[in-house]
């Protein structure tokens, strides 16, 4: 009797831990493959200030921040030069977006939550096909909007 309900516990105990990781994996791989479908639909813009204007960023923004920097990451791994030759990184600071106008949730004082909700851009400095000259592009990883492809450089779907 007692070897039946140690094994039925248990059992339970490793169902309930198994479907938190299934489910966990789940979600993750659901969140890796609609940010891909994005980038499928990707297109270059006609805007040439599209990226490269602090006024006009990148909108990437995903559902947290982390995993905003790390789809940044993979859109620039992404990129090519004119000559299909990939961008090289040089740095990243951030800077003021000045688009940014706080909702009144932003103007509530934060008690326990010290997360940032916008108003900051990154900028990544590049260079392409080891010239010395570089490009600056500009990342919202807070919001959204359709993605494009810079003017003058290439997306490599991988």
């Amino acid at each position: 009797f007692l070897i039946s309900i140690s094994y039925k516990t248990t059992f339970e105990h490793y169902m309930k831990n198994n479907l938190f990781i299934l489910t966990f994996v789940f979600v993750l791989i659901s969140c890796s493959t609609s940010f891909l479908t994005r980038l499928e639909k990707i297109k270059e813009t006609n805007d040439e200030s599209y990226g490269y204007d602090v006024g006009n960023p990148i909108r990437i923004g995903y559902s947290n921040p982390q995993e905003s920097i790390d789809y940044t990451y993979l859109f620039l791994s992404s990129l090519r030069d004119s000559s299909n030759n990939p961008l090289n990184y040089i740095e990243r600071f951030s800077t003021a977006d000045p688009n940014y106008e706080p909702s009144f949730l932003d103007k509530i004082p934060k008690r326990f939550d010290n997360s940032i909700s916008g108003g900051i851009l990154d900028c990544y400095i590049l260079t392409m096909n080891n010239d010395r000259d570089t490009i600056q592009l500009y990342f919202d990883i807070y919001n959204y909007k359709q993605l494009f492809i810079p003017k003058g450089l290439k997306f490599i779907r991988e």
